[in-house]
């Protein structure tokens, strides 16, 4: 079993980047440029046991995924697990710690399996868990841009020249 942990700091408070990550259709948005994203139908609310459905293009190769939702903790933690799609098994845990004022520290942790049996090992060795690692740290990225490109509410101690 393929375990990758990566953590990043983001400019963001935990609830916003919770809101943020808990509205599936920003996932396209998250992943753009890396792996295509498309849902066939609107994606749920996140809450546990809500499944949804995403097609997913890389290397002109399309999978469809379906995945449930396993936790939803407000401001703390989203996992979700692959039913059906490229891997035996998927499992993604999202963590979010405060980290200063107007931050939050997302972990991510995944937990898969490669179809395969022994082949599926070796390439999971070779290739996939360090391709895993960083589209997590691409997909971190992108989610700093969010949040950087995202105007701040005036009241926000972090912006420059407030005036108290």
């Amino acid at each position: 079993m393929g375990h990758v942990q990566t953590s990043r700091v983001i400019p963001a408070d935990r609830n916003a980047l919770y809101a943020f990550l808990a509205d599936l259709q920003n996932v396209p948005e998250q992943l753009g440029g890396r792996i295509e994203v498309e849902f066939p139908r609107t994606p749920p609310a996140l809450r546990p046991q809500a499944e949804f459905e995403a097609v997913l293009t890389r290397f002109h190769v399309t999978v469809r995924v379906v995945a449930r939702i396993e936790e939803a903790v407000a401001g703390e933690r989203i996992a979700y697990r692959q039913l059906s799609g490229f891997f035996r098994e998927w499992r993604h845990l999202m963590i979010l710690d405060e980290h200063g004022p107007a931050q939050s520290r997302l972990t991510d942790i995944v937990e898969f399996t490669m179809p395969g049996g022994l082949l599926g090992s070796l390439v999971d060795d070779l290739i996939v868990k360090s391709d895993v690692g960083r589209t997590l740290e691409f997909r971190a990225a992108k989610i700093v841009e969010h949040f950087e490109r995202a105007p701040r509410a005036p009241s926000d101690p972090s912006v420059a020249g407030d005036a108290r």
